[in-house]
């Protein structure tokens, strides 16, 4: 640094004058800018007046045009702002500023401020230098005195301009007024289209200037015409959005015009259109009558019904409900009402009524009216606004008496004729429906069609009852030959006259046990067996399941208890819990006595009271933990009663993979193998019709014989020898597929079954039967003869290979069943299943029994069947809960949705119940299948129920 002796230079004069220069240069420009925007935006405004004031602009270039302004505003308001940003604050650009207005210094100011800055760090030889612009600067300023900061020749020019069309537009305003009031909202406010109507000489002078009308009344329409007199005059109208209608305009006196509007029945637009401009558009509106814009109804329904209330919208099938039901309307409407009628017609002369509506003093909009249904009719709501308007058909619709449906009632068990014998118990199972309550059921009891004595079952009204009485035969004091015929009925609730329902009737036919066990042998089949089967396993897997989830559901509550000891909430999820357990329990011990009961009826087959032994050891563990776990799990301990509720679910696991594994397997396999072994009995059959035959054919060894009675004969054998081709064709195909069927348990036997099904084609028998009936048919019965022997001899040929095979099935079979139910010699079972063997009703053929496989005589071309009825009585599996065995499809009576299908009137009640109706006439019923003939049975049953 040098050492300068000399006064410091003061800057600080220059530094004010520069920021109050600065200052007036900034403010000069954004002031100019400002103006300009000012006098622009007036021009825009001048143009766009004159367009509109000249050619009237329409609505959607006004919209433009605005739009265009605001833009035009928005820009050059955004311009200003960035002006004001680009402006400079410091010393420098004030400096700048002002040397720009005077040259003269010669960058004295710029240099000074500069070098202020650089001087203390400034080299030696510069600093000399640098002091002296210094104090050059401050020199300058001094000899300039009070200095300006900006031009201001732009601004006065941009402010005189404004300052011209702002007198212009205030002259335009003053002198041109109603032009300006015209033309003003229309570019500021376009929306208003309908009351800024363009600028026109003629003045228009509408009345009324919009109004509000009653729905149908007329309106006068007037104008009073000033200014300039227009050639043309009308009125133009618009209905609810529609066209403009143009409607001439009468002349009174001298510039009025009017015309009267007839009839107004939508909202309506208007206004008067001459050839000189138009008037403001105005709004006629239509009060219309009050409408319903919503119809509820709430129902009340009799006491002995115990139907909670319900509400629903009222649709177009109308109201509905019971003898005594309490109906009320909720009425919503477009106005406000101040009153209304409800009126009630029915088929009853001068039974018609009228309600008054009651308007709800806090909604006007809404209203209500009671009634109650007493029969069926009609319905009509008129409603009443405030003003005195009325609607006299607001609504109209139907009321329907519902009639309350007689209940359904079933015999649940046993549900067909049954054969008994003098020693049974046999329950009958009862199930009883109402829509509204059942009030009592009976079983009626009549032996060898004598004196009736029902049993009677007295309720508290309840929708659904169930009720079985076990009739013990041996207190009954049944022989052979007695017949016993039962029957249920149910009455409802109603408590006028009861309703009744009635079922079908069946017969217990009493019989020795002798024939008893006769019948079970034919009857009973591996279907029956596994039709109870199925439903057992179904039975045990369901309750086994649903105690897996309660012990589940017990151990996460013991586990949510632990963490919060007092929960309440808690607490009584346990306790609902135990009371899930106790209802499982019940259930569990109901089926376990079912099961044994089962287990204790009577079995025609070693294989079947097999099968029932071991379902009875697993009634035992069923009963075992009904009886153990499941009441432990009842504890008061939460921890304890989780832990027994998964200990009896591990039981009852157990018992069920028993019944599937054991029981259920055993069937199945009884059932893969039979229909083979069937095969071998047909084999057999079949050679002996065969034998039958030759011996038939063998008088026509020698000669056919000419006379008739010779040929009828071979006609006859002819016929049976083409029966007996047909079958063995047949049980070849059988056989092959019953080989498949049972080849993975018993590989041996269906082995076997397919050799003998090749060698029926290898040795040619079907051919050689083909042959021997060709010639029967030509009356050549030497050589029939010939050809049957030889299929005979074939047949015999293969009885070894057939009796192989039912050895091996047998054999198999035993293995099986030895594995599964724990009991060997159980193969000879498949000789004790009934053959199934019946009196078909055709003729010269063979038919089929409902038992089996095997043929019988009779039945045309295979198309017989045996009749079984009545059925050896067997305990029902179906009455066990689960979620197998056959459900019989019930149809409810549903409340509200129409009358009662059939009324105690309609139901013609026999007398002697045990008297059939008429049947129709049919010479030969037994050549229906039974499955047919319950088929058609049920569905007249269906009808008569309504269904």
């Amino acid at each position: 640094m040098i050492d300068n002796p000399t006064r410091p230079a003061d800057l600080n004069p220059l530094k004010s004058n520069l920021r109050r220069a600065a200052a007036e240069a900034r403010s000069t420009q954004i002031r100019t800018a400002f103006y300009r925007l000012a006098w622009q935006w007036m021009t825009v405004l001048a143009a766009l007046f004159v367009l509109d004031l000249v050619f009237g602009l329409p609505v959607w270039l006004r919209w433009v045009a605005l739009a265009g302004q605001v833009a035009f505003l928005a820009w050059k308001i955004k311009s200003i702002l960035d002006l004001s940003s680009r402006l400079g604050y410091s010393d420098e650009w004030a400096a700048r500023i002002l040397e720009e207005r005077h040259p003269e210094v010669d960058n004295a100011f710029i240099n000074a401020i500069q070098f202020e800055h650089a001087l203390p760090d400034a080299p030696e030889g510069q600093a000399p230098l640098m002091e002296r612009e210094v104090r050059r600067g401050e020199t300058a300023t001094a000899g300039l005195g009070k200095i300006e900061g900006a031009d201001r020749t732009a601004e006065r020019s941009a402010a005189r301009t404004m300052a011209i069309l702002g007198v212009a537009w205030a002259l335009v305003a003053l002198l041109f007024s109603g032009g300006f009031l015209a033309v003003a909202p229309r570019l500021f406010a376009p929306w208003m289209d309908d009351v800024t109507p363009p600028y026109s000489v003629t003045r228009f002078d509408v009345q009324p200037k919009g109004a509000v009308v009653r729905y149908g009344e007329s309106l006068l329409v007037s104008v009073k015409l000033s200014g300039q007199t227009p050639d043309t005059v009308s009125l133009m109208t618009s209905a609810h959005g529609a066209e403009w209608q143009k409607i001439a305009l009468e002349s009174g006196e001298p510039g009025v015009y009017s015309v009267t509007l007839d009839s107004l029945r939508e909202n309506t637009r208007f206004y008067v259109q001459a050839n000189t401009g138009r008037s403001a558009r105005y709004l006629i509106t239509v009060a219309k009558p009050p409408t319903i814009t919503g119809l509820q109804v709430s129902y009340v329904y009799p006491a002995y019904t115990a139907h909670p209330p319900t509400k629903e919208t009222v649709g177009p099938n109308g109201i509905h409900g019971l003898a005594g039901t309490t109906a009320t309307f909720q009425i919503t409407s477009n106005r406000p009402l101040s009153g209304g009628l409800l009126t009630l017609k029915t088929d009853i002369p001068g039974g018609d009524q009228q309600i008054a509506l009651q308007p709800d003093p806090k909604n006007k909009q809404q209203a209500s009216v009671q009634m109650t249904i007493t029969r069926s009719g009609e319905y009509r709501l008129s409603l009443t606004a405030e003003d005195g308007q009325i609607n006299p058909d607001a609504a109209k619709g139907k009321i329907t008496l519902d009639k309350d449906a007689r209940p359904n009632v079933w015999i649940t068990t046993p549900t067909q004729d049954i054969l008994v014998t003098p020693k049974m118990k046999v329950p009958v199972g009862i199930d009883a429906e109402d829509d509204q309550g059942v009030q009592s059921v009976q079983i009626h009891r009549l032996i060898n069609d004598l004196a009736d004595s029902p049993r009677s079952y007295p309720e508290v009204p309840v929708k659904r009852a169930t009720h079985e009485l076990t009739m013990d035969l041996a207190d009954l004091g049944v022989r052979p030959g007695d017949k016993i015929t039962y029957y249920a009925t149910a009455y409802d609730n109603n408590p006028g006259k009861p309703n009744i329902g009635e079922t079908e009737t069946y017969t217990m036919k009493v019989v020795s046990q002798e024939e008893f066990n006769e019948a079970l042998k034919q009857e009973r089949t591996p279907a029956d067996l596994n039709k109870d089967t199925d439903d057992i396993v179904s039975a045990v897997k369901d309750l086994a399941d649903q105690q897996q989830q309660l012990a589940q559901k017990m151990q996460d509550l013991q586990k949510q208890l632990a963490k919060k000891p007092g929960d309440p909430g808690l607490q009584k999820q346990i306790a609902e819990a135990k009371k899930e357990q106790q209802d499982l329990q019940k259930r569990a011990q109901q089926m376990a006595k079912a099961m044994k009961e089962f287990s204790q009826s009577p079995s025609p087959t070693d294989f079947e009271r097999a099968l029932k032994k071991k379902i009875s050891e697993i009634a035992q563990k069923v009963g075992d933990a009904a009886n153990g776990a499941m009441q432990q799990a009842q504890s008061s301990s939460p921890a304890q009663a989780a832990k027994s509720a998964e200990d009896a679910a591990k039981q009852l696991a157990k018992a069920n993979e028993q019944m599937q594994g054991q029981a259920q397997a055993a069937v199945q396999h009884m059932m893969e193998i039979q229909p083979l072994y069937n095969d071998t009995q047909r084999f057999m059959d079949l050679l002996n019709r065969q034998g039958q035959l030759v011996l038939k054919a063998r008088e026509f060894q020698q000669s056919s014989g000419n006379d008739v009675e010779s040929k009828t004969k071979l006609d006859a054998l002819h016929v049976e020898q083409a029966d007996i081709q047909r079958e063995l064709t047949q049980l070849q195909k059988d056989f092959r597929e019953h080989a498949e069927t049972a080849q993975a348990h018993f590989p041996k036997a269906a082995d076997t079954a397919r050799k003998i099904a090749d060698e029926i084609d290898r040795r040619k028998i079907s051919e050689l039967m083909k042959s021997a009936g060709d010639s029967f048919q030509q009356w050549n019965g030497p050589v029939g003869f010939e050809n049957a022997q030889n299929a005979l001899q074939q047949l015999q040929a293969m009885v070894k290979k057939a009796g192989a095979c039912q050895s091996q099935a047998k054999g198999e079979l035993d293995i099986s069943l030895a594995q599964s139910l724990g009991q060997s010699g159980l193969g000879k079972s498949l000789d004790q299943f009934g053959s199934g063997q019946g009196n078909g009703q055709g003729q010269n053929g063979m038919g089929f029994g409902a038992g089996g496989m095997q043929s019988g005589p009779g039945g045309k071309s295979g198309g017989g069947y045996t009749v079984r009825s009545p059925k050896a009585y067997m305990p029902s599996t179906q009455t066990m809960t689960g979620t197998g065995g056959m459900k019989k499809m019930r149809h409810a009576n549903h409340l509200g949705t129409g009358s009662a299908p059939l009324s105690p009137s309609d139901v013609e009640v026999m007398k002697n119940p045990s008297q059939k109706p008429a049947k129709a006439g049919d010479h030969d019923p037994n050549r229906y299948p039974p499955e047919y003939r319950k088929m058609i049975s049920d569905y007249f049953k269906s009808v008569a129920d309504g269904q």
